[in-house]
């Protein structure tokens, strides 16, 4: 049989046959990915079109956002997503797997995203300044600089402010970076099966100091509204301010559906609204035999069978279990580690 082999699909084409591989959809080359990696597609593709006008199209394997050209694309894969960023100047960053020239002015950037926490600064920052710089908007100052794990962060492009969370008190700021790190992943996976993803929930950060929790319970509901409560004076963070927790919500994009509450978590919290959701994470042990006035703060401002997702060492973890017991029941648990002699454990609670 005469013909030839595609050189794209390898597909065997017979002379005369017309063929063109290059064809496709956006729904064809997401259709089989994975829950995780369908909701990083999702999240990745509303972050795109929050920036404006632009196109949207797929073409061969890979699906292309362009203005009057194109700044990035993605290419889904078994494992994950495959993003392709095209800057004007060489990032050195850990997210960043290989960058290369792909003309005198753009180097483009391979990233490979396998969750949807992973849209979000600094990768939507990246696309951002890619959708800037395909207009011919970015400064001139970002085609020259060069990032370097040293650079300042004042070098920045964007005006936005940068996410500040503080270091924790007793630990440097590497360890604060990894304590967080380790506390999204765990929180995030014992947030998510509690509620719909897209429900409009009311979540309260018992004890929130500069937001970080606010962020993670925000970013895993994405229509819930967030308050943060803490009376914004300890010294258990550094840099600690109500100012800055609200500027840490601004430049992650989050201000709108989170507001923040200077009050003692020790009495009783405002009777509306009440939520259906509570975080917190490394608070309570830190007010000895108040803890049981700040639980019932909680417990109360609560809806009947709201959750309570707990962080925290739990130093004289007999009392408390008693006192959870009194209030709620026991969903899950989760042992992540040790601080000296206490383990520190994240529970969740039902409210009875």
């Amino acid at each position: 049989m005469s013909g030839r082999e595609c050189y794209h699909c390898k597909q065997w084409v017979k002379d005369g046959e017309e063929h063109d591989c290059w064809t496709t959809t956006e729904a064809a080359l997401t259709q089989e990915l994975s829950q995780d990696l369908r909701d990083a597609w999702e999240r990745l593709r509303e972050t795109a079109v929050s920036f404006g006008d632009q196109r949207i199209y797929a073409s061969h394997k890979s699906i292309m956002f362009s203005r009057k050209c194109c700044y990035f694309f993605v290419r889904p894969k078994r494992n994950f997503l495959e993003l392709c960023v095209f800057l004007g100047r060489t990032l050195k960053a850990p997210q960043v797997r290989r960058a290369d020239r792909a003309s005198k002015a753009k180097v483009y950037h391979i990233i490979h995203v396998r969750h949807r926490d992973q849209v979000e600064a600094p990768i939507s920052d990246w696309l951002r300044q890619a959708y800037e710089l395909s207009d011919g908007r970015a400064s001139q100052a970002s085609t020259d600089h060069v990032e370097s794990k040293h650079a300042p962060k004042a070098s920045r492009v964007l005006p936005n402010e940068v996410e500040n969370f503080g270091t924790y008190h007793h630990t440097t700021p590497a360890e604060s970076k990894r304590i967080r790190e380790d506390a999204k992943k765990a929180f995030s996976k014992l947030l998510r099966p509690l509620y719909p993803r897209r429900a409009a929930l009311r979540i309260l950060d018992a004890g929130c100091g500069l937001g970080f929790l606010t962020y993670v319970a925000a970013t895993c509901f994405p229509k819930a509204s967030v308050t943060g409560v803490d009376l914004f004076t300890h010294g258990s963070v550094s840099e600690m301010s109500k100012d800055q927790a609200i500027k840490n919500m601004r430049s992650l994009g989050i201000e709108s559906r989170t507001s923040f509450l200077t009050h003692d978590l020790t009495k009783p919290l405002p009777p509306d609204p009440q939520y259906d959701l509570a975080v917190s994470n490394l608070v309570f042990h830190n007010i000895g035999k108040k803890r049981f006035k700040a639980y019932a703060s909680v417990f109360d401002a609560l809806k009947p069978n709201g959750y309570f997702v707990i962080g925290d060492l739990f130093p004289h973890a007999k009392g408390d279990l008693d006192y959870f017991r009194e209030r709620s029941r026991l969903i899950a648990e989760l042992q992540e580690g040790s601080y000296g002699r206490w383990d520190y454990k994240i529970r969740v609670l039902r409210k009875e």
